[in-house]
């Protein structure tokens, strides 16, 4: 296995966001367990399972899993195989790094945004995430919220638009058109999301979307 090193690849950046962000809260000392069991799977001395799952004492195997336990071992595969391998240290370390990189390049922005939008922002995306993690939504191979910006919201209800950042992205290249991003919404206090093409990046667009996504649901 390779050691850890910094830049942060994709496939960690990934594994972060589901370690901070699954389920409804995440104490410091819950995260910090995450993190621990994360790195003990890649050293492959125990599988990782998260909180919802169940694990047979006699057998080692799982009886219950879930679709976050699932992106997670998939994406400590993919590390523990072909990319680095970071501690448990390593992984509080890259979280605390990537928020204060996010947070740096929405003030860097040419309109002014001050100290309250900015953890607004960062709380709308990390809502957003844990969200469309929960809902079991698919997202681009590519896609990384550490890589996403609020583009949009609406002065009716409670809806948002977030997409791929333009300009300073942290991984691959110029935002590529595959890669749309996502329409949170509240509907009697339940979120719904609603996945979007890149281009869509207005509110007169995002009800032009979700009116289309609306019709085509009452279609028979």
């Amino acid at each position: 296995m390779k050691p850890f090193q910094r830049p942060i690849s994709l496939p960690v950046a990934q594994l972060l966001t589901l370690l901070i962000l699954m389920g409804n809260t995440t104490p410091k000392e819950v995260v910090e367990a995450r993190f621990e069991r994360a790195a003990r799977h890649l050293l492959g001395q125990d599988m990782y399972i998260a909180e919802d799952e169940i694990r047979c004492p006699q057998t080692g195997q799982l009886v219950r899993h879930s679709p976050q336990g699932q992106q997670i071992r998939l994406l400590l595969e993919d590390i523990a195989q072909g990319g680095p391998v970071p501690t448990a240290r390593s992984l509080a370390e890259g979280a605390r790094l990537m928020s204060l990189q996010r947070d740096l390049r929405c003030e860097s922005r040419k309109t002014p945004t001050s100290l309250e939008q900015i953890t607004l922002e960062s709380a709308m995306l990390d809502h957003t995430a844990r969200v469309v993690v929960g809902l079991d939504v698919c997202s681009h191979p590519e896609w990384t919220w550490w890589d996403a910006e609020v583009v949009a919201t609406s002065d009716v209800g409670c809806q948002w638009l977030i997409q791929r950042v333009r300009t300073g992205a942290l991984f691959g290249r110029r935002s590529e058109p595959e890669q749309g991003g996502y329409l949170y919404g509240e509907d009697d206090g339940e979120p719904w999301i609603l996945t979007v093409p890149a281009h869509v990046r207005t509110i007169q667009q995002v009800q032009a979307a979700l009116a289309q996504a609306r019709a085509r649901a009452v279609e028979p």
